[in-house]
């Protein structure tokens, strides 16, 4: 997807491939990969569509490279996008993993990403009690 400006220029947006549909929601992976970014001590993230085996709806997923080996708190990386994204655009899982598989040209290969599902890293913000609505995250059952 490009956009042009008023000059005319042409600039790379995302591609379309990586736009993805929520709950009747467009969700540009750009702009999530930039909040996510914007998090201390997240130096690059990923994000692609993942579905349950179970389920009919797809949700969102980050894999996140980290500027070092520390330990991130995903619940805080919650709660900070929460705020500076609209609530169906508010990734599911998130996984931290040391490198992203990248093409000849140095662009991240979101196919294989997608097709690596749910590892044993991942954070999931449901089984971790969480959900995020209109107004921010709740804890489940509450």
């Amino acid at each position: 997807m490009l956009r042009r400006d008023d000059d005319g220029r042409l600039f790379f947006v995302d591609r379309v491939t990586d736009s993805m549909r929520r709950r009747g929601e467009n969700i540009s992976s750009v702009e999530v990969e930039a909040e996510l970014r914007a998090f201390p001590g997240v130096k690059e993230a990923a994000c692609v569509p993942y579905r349950e085996p179970d389920s009919v709806e797809d949700e969102v997923k980050a894999w996140l490279l980290l500027e070092d080996d520390s330990p991130i708190d995903f619940e805080k990386l919650l709660r900070f996008v929460t705020d500076r994204l609209p609530y169906f655009m508010v990734p599911r899982y998130f996984e931290a993993i040391p490198e992203f598989p990248l093409t000849v040209s140095m662009r991240v290969k979101k196919f294989e990403l997608r097709a690596r599902g749910n590892g044993p890293g991942c954070w999931d913000r449901e089984a971790n009690g969480l959900r995020v609505t209109r107004t921010g995250v709740e804890i489940l059952g509450a």
